[in-house]
């Protein structure tokens, strides 16, 4: 059954419309980021965009807002509007891997915080996820490629996610770890938009 046949029968459910939306999105969004996995070519290229990023943290939370609502956790966000150049499907997907490892650490009716602020200066956005799990343990590299504490898990998200944003000037780091409390932090440079 592809999409197209389910789209019928999500369409004539009105409680269904925010849902089929958010996967119509995701499913344009996955075959895209495939489609430029594939294209050799375009490898470690980015295709910058005017990117807003307050915009792009609601959209992205949109997408796990059934994982937020199942698992009754509350997610607090408080970053100021601000608009950069940046690859927007990249940056997307790093933001996505910390909230997806934030949910997966807080668990039921835990509390993640987002929270961002512009630099003095205005040439920079100083960003951080926390959530209040039962930490990293020890001194791992959470940075190492195949570190995982999941089961299933690759260990390829966060050295993925610190790339990215190293592709776009920025940083990622694990900021702080301990029980109740893990938070990690992003820099980003805001490029002048025109």
């Amino acid at each position: 059954m592809n999409f197209d046949m389910l789209r019928g029968d999500l369409e004539e459910d009105p409680r269904s419309a925010p849902s089929f939306a958010i996967i119509s999105q995701e499913l344009t969004r996955l075959q895209n980021l495939v489609q430029r996995s594939l294209d050799i070519g375009s490898f470690g290229r980015m295709t910058k965009e005017k990117v807003e990023l307050r915009a792009l943290f609601d959209e992205i939370l949109a997408t796990f807002g059934v994982q937020l609502q199942n698992r009754k956790l509350s997610c607090d966000i408080d970053i100021p509007r601000c608009s950069m150049l940046a690859d927007r499907e990249k940056l997307r997907a790093a933001i996505s891997n910390l909230v997806n490892n934030a949910i997966d650490a807080a668990g039921p009716e835990g509390r993640i915080r987002v929270t961002g602020a512009l630099h003095p200066d205005g040439t920079r956005i100083d960003c951080s996820v926390t959530d209040n799990g039962p930490g990293i343990p020890g001194t791992v590299n959470v940075f190492q490629p195949f570190y995982t504490t999941k089961t299933g898990g690759t260990g390829l998200g966060l050295p993925n996610a610190r790339r990215i944003f190293e592709q776009h000037g920025g940083t990622l780091t694990l900021e702080s770890s301990e029980p109740g409390k893990t938070v990690f932090a992003f820099s980003l440079p805001l490029e002048a938009v025109s």
